[in-house]
């Protein structure tokens, strides 16, 4: 009888400490699961249009920055050619700030929580701009899309996510321009276009466009021009249209590098490094990537059956296949200044 009662409690014992136990699981992992779930991304949309008319307003320039300091942007997009807009950002409170030429500047604050996304903003009407003839004071924002005859200019040092980004993430935010999720870059819609660099074809990057801009920081463009109608200096006839990446020629003495890696789900991964300097008269600019390119395999099956007065006839098939490759790229510019009228780039 003794040793019934001990085992009586004991088991009495273990079933309180795993209730204790499983009730401090439950808590760990529901607080991990609300971590989770509130630092997931908020998607904002809406449409920018005339107050007058209604019209849209392309290539708008949306500037988002925290309510604690609305003066300091965080994240800059321009609007489709429809007005329409759609970004991601993490829960809190921001200023979103539209600009247009012609239009007044609006701001709106609003707050964001992982449990309304997406939130629809809805339409965003602007008015015409004024101005007192008697007193004139100016304030105007550089905007982060110029829109010309031929062709249009993303403003890559205007966005403030270009310190931490590269040339692909930042091609996905230009108009005009789309990148799948397969990371195949369109114009258009299509994809029968030209990439040049600093307004030449550039073998490296044609070659494997996705990859070479993926081991570009962002940081050292200065501009993203899409050219929609090409002109006989392009030397582009048949295509498309050409996007044309600048780089950042800096004019002082000194040095700029950066050094960044990159994943992703099926496992590829890669690394990247870029330096630029200049003294004196000579000037050097260099660019290396690494990737190991990997795709899980996959499988499918198929089966056809034909039935005919005399016989069946079936047919049945199984096929595997899966990708993997390493792409390694790099490039260097050297320029050299005889004289200040004269300068020899290659």
């Amino acid at each position: 009888m003794c040793t019934f009662n001990v085992l009586l409690a004991n088991i009495v014992y273990n079933l309180i400490k795993n209730h204790r136990m499983k009730k401090a699981l439950f808590l760990l992992l529901s607080c991990l699961f609300t971590s989770v779930i509130a630092a997931q991304p908020v998607t904002v949309k809406g449409k920018l249009v005339s107050a007058s008319d209604k019209e849209p307003l392309p290539y708008a320039t949306i500037s988002i920055a925290d309510e604690a300091n609305p003066r300091v942007s965080i994240k800059k997009l321009a609007t489709q050619e429809d007005g329409a807009f759609s970004t991601s950002i993490e829960p809190g409170k921001y200023v979103f700030t539209f600009n247009f030429v012609g239009m007044s500047p609006l701001e709106k604050s609003i707050e964001l929580t992982a449990s309304n996304t997406p939130r629809d903003m809805g339409e965003i009407a602007l008015n015409e701009g004024s101005t007192e003839l008697d007193e004139l004071n100016v304030t105007a924002q550089a905007p982060l899309v110029k829109v010309e005859i031929d062709k249009l200019t993303y403003n890559a040092k205007d966005d403030p996510e270009s310190a931490t980004s590269n040339v692909l993430d930042l091609l996905r935010k230009v108009p005009l321009v789309t990148v799948d999720g397969e990371e195949e870059i369109q114009l258009k819609g299509s994809s029968n276009f030209k990439i040049y660099l600093n307004g030449k074809p550039s073998n490296m990057i044609s070659g494997n466009p996705s990859q070479v801009l993926k081991s570009m920081p962002a940081n050292s463009v200065k501009d993203i021009e899409v050219i929609t109608d090409p002109g006989a200096k392009y030397d582009a006839e048949g295509v498309g249209g050409i996007i044309n990446i600048v780089t950042d020629r800096r004019a002082d003495d000194g040095y700029t590098g950066s050094v960044g890696t990159n994943g992703d789900t099926f496992g590829g991964y890669g690394a990247n490094a870029y330096l630029a300097t200049k003294y004196g008269k000579i000037g050097f600019t260099g660019n290396a990537g690494y990737y190991q390119y990997r795709r899980p395999a996959s499988e499918s099956n198929f089966t056809r059956e034909e039935f005919s007065p005399d016989n069946l006839l079936s047919l049945m098939g199984t096929s595997e296949n899966d990708g993997g490759g390493l792409f390694l790229n790099g490039s260097n510019r050297w320029k050299w200044t005889i004289i200040s009228l004269t300068l020899l780039d290659n």
